[in-house]
Protein backbone atom coordinates (compact mmCIF):
# COMPACT_ATOMS: atom_id res chain seq x y z
CA UNK A 1 0.00 0.00 0.00
CA UNK A 2 2.83 2.87 1.10
CA UNK A 3 4.22 1.80 -2.74
CA UNK A 4 0.78 3.09 -4.21
CA UNK A 5 0.28 6.26 -2.11
CA UNK A 6 2.45 8.40 -4.15
CA UNK A 7 0.30 6.82 -7.40
CA UNK A 8 -3.22 7.53 -6.02
CA UNK A 9 -1.66 11.30 -4.86
CA UNK A 10 -0.81 12.07 -8.25
CA UNK A 11 -4.26 11.02 -9.56
CA UNK A 12 -6.11 12.66 -7.70
CA UNK A 13 -3.77 15.86 -8.60
CA UNK A 14 -5.17 15.35 -12.10
CA UNK A 15 -8.25 16.53 -13.64
CA UNK A 16 -10.24 13.66 -14.87
CA UNK A 17 -12.28 13.68 -17.92
CA UNK A 18 -14.96 10.84 -16.89
CA UNK A 19 -16.86 13.20 -14.92
CA UNK A 20 -19.33 14.63 -17.11
CA UNK A 21 -20.92 17.93 -14.65
CA UNK A 22 -17.77 18.81 -14.04
CA UNK A 23 -15.95 21.47 -15.76
CA UNK A 24 -12.22 22.91 -15.24
CA UNK A 25 -11.15 26.16 -14.24
CA UNK A 26 -9.11 27.09 -16.89
CA UNK A 27 -7.99 25.33 -20.75
CA UNK A 28 -4.86 25.19 -22.47
CA UNK A 29 -5.18 27.22 -26.04
CA UNK A 30 -2.95 27.72 -28.83
CA UNK A 31 -3.86 28.81 -32.29
CA UNK A 32 -4.69 25.73 -34.94
CA UNK A 33 -4.23 22.96 -32.65
CA UNK A 34 -6.62 20.00 -32.32
CA UNK A 35 -7.98 18.05 -29.26
CA UNK A 36 -5.52 15.29 -30.01
CA UNK A 37 -2.28 17.83 -29.90
CA UNK A 38 -3.67 19.01 -27.12
CA UNK A 39 -3.74 15.68 -25.11
CA UNK A 40 -0.40 14.73 -26.52
CA UNK A 41 0.97 17.94 -25.31
CA UNK A 42 -0.50 17.56 -21.86
CA UNK A 43 0.92 13.78 -21.57
CA UNK A 44 4.38 15.15 -22.61
CA UNK A 45 4.56 17.80 -19.93
CA UNK A 46 3.15 15.00 -17.52
CA UNK A 47 5.56 12.39 -18.09
CA UNK A 48 8.55 15.97 -18.31
CA UNK A 49 7.19 16.80 -14.91
CA UNK A 50 6.46 13.91 -12.66
CA UNK A 51 9.03 11.06 -14.49
CA UNK A 52 11.55 9.60 -12.50
CA UNK A 53 14.55 11.31 -12.54
CA UNK A 54 18.02 9.50 -13.21
CA UNK A 55 16.85 7.21 -16.46
CA UNK A 56 19.23 8.11 -18.94
CA UNK A 57 22.69 7.49 -18.35
CA UNK A 58 24.95 10.60 -17.90
CA UNK A 59 28.72 10.74 -19.13
CA UNK A 60 29.59 14.47 -17.06
CA UNK A 61 29.94 14.08 -13.22
CA UNK A 62 26.30 14.67 -11.31
CA UNK A 63 28.46 17.69 -9.51
CA UNK A 64 30.70 19.82 -10.81
CA UNK A 65 34.26 20.81 -9.97
CA UNK A 66 33.13 24.82 -9.17
CA UNK A 67 29.45 25.07 -7.92
CA UNK A 68 29.56 28.33 -10.03
CA UNK A 69 29.55 26.37 -13.33
CA UNK A 70 25.80 25.68 -12.86
CA UNK A 71 23.82 28.40 -14.50
CA UNK A 72 20.75 30.11 -11.65
CA UNK A 73 18.69 31.91 -14.63
CA UNK A 74 16.74 28.72 -15.42
CA UNK A 75 15.39 25.94 -13.21
CA UNK A 76 13.51 23.16 -13.68
CA UNK A 77 10.20 23.34 -14.67
CA UNK A 78 7.73 23.07 -11.59
CA UNK A 79 4.33 22.19 -12.88
CA UNK A 80 2.55 20.65 -15.74
CA UNK A 81 1.43 24.34 -16.87
CA UNK A 82 5.14 26.20 -16.95
CA UNK A 83 5.88 22.93 -19.21
CA UNK A 84 2.90 23.68 -21.98
CA UNK A 85 3.94 27.43 -21.41
CA UNK A 86 6.97 26.71 -22.47
CA UNK A 87 6.09 24.81 -25.09
CA UNK A 88 3.52 27.40 -26.47
CA UNK A 89 0.41 27.35 -25.07
CA UNK A 90 -1.59 29.71 -23.78
CA UNK A 91 -3.62 29.21 -20.34
CA UNK A 92 -6.85 30.71 -20.42
CA UNK A 93 -9.19 31.25 -16.89
CA UNK A 94 -12.59 30.55 -17.64
CA UNK A 95 -15.14 32.74 -15.38
CA UNK A 96 -17.84 31.49 -13.42
CA UNK A 97 -20.72 32.99 -15.55
CA UNK A 98 -18.67 30.92 -19.08
CA UNK A 99 -18.68 27.82 -16.82
CA UNK A 100 -22.42 27.77 -15.56
CA UNK A 101 -22.69 28.93 -19.96
CA UNK A 102 -21.18 25.54 -20.90
CA UNK A 103 -22.67 23.33 -18.15
CA UNK A 104 -25.87 24.13 -19.61
CA UNK A 105 -24.87 22.41 -22.65
CA UNK A 106 -25.47 18.37 -23.11
CA UNK A 107 -21.94 16.74 -22.46
CA UNK A 108 -21.63 16.38 -26.41
CA UNK A 109 -21.93 20.34 -26.86
CA UNK A 110 -19.77 20.94 -23.93
CA UNK A 111 -16.68 19.02 -25.52
CA UNK A 112 -16.84 20.57 -28.77
CA UNK A 113 -16.95 23.97 -27.24
CA UNK A 114 -13.83 23.18 -24.95
CA UNK A 115 -12.34 21.69 -27.84
CA UNK A 116 -12.57 24.85 -30.05
CA UNK A 117 -11.31 27.13 -27.36
CA UNK A 118 -8.38 24.94 -28.03
CA UNK A 119 -7.43 25.91 -31.17
CA UNK A 120 -8.67 28.97 -32.09
CA UNK A 121 -6.75 32.51 -32.73
CA UNK A 122 -8.23 34.36 -29.72
CA UNK A 123 -10.40 32.65 -27.57
CA UNK A 124 -13.95 34.80 -26.77
CA UNK A 125 -14.77 33.29 -23.50
CA UNK A 126 -11.55 32.98 -20.68
CA UNK A 127 -9.18 35.57 -19.91
CA UNK A 128 -5.70 34.97 -20.32
CA UNK A 129 -3.67 33.93 -17.12
CA UNK A 130 -0.13 32.59 -18.65
CA UNK A 131 2.02 32.58 -21.29
CA UNK A 132 1.32 34.62 -25.10
CA UNK A 133 4.60 34.88 -26.22
CA UNK A 134 6.58 33.10 -28.40
CA UNK A 135 7.23 29.39 -27.88
CA UNK A 136 10.62 28.79 -25.86
CA UNK A 137 11.08 25.33 -27.33
CA UNK A 138 11.50 24.45 -30.91
CA UNK A 139 8.90 22.39 -32.43
CA UNK A 140 11.00 18.96 -33.52
CA UNK A 141 8.62 18.21 -36.09
CA UNK A 142 9.26 22.12 -37.57
CA UNK A 143 11.78 22.27 -39.71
Amino acid sequence: MPALLPFLVLQMALPTESAPDTLPTFFYNRAGSTDAMRTAEITRCRLITTAPMGSAETTAPLTPAEPESFSRDTGPLDSVDSCMVTRGWRIYALSERDREMLLRLSPCARARALGALAGVRRPLHGRLIRGGGTPQLRDPAAR
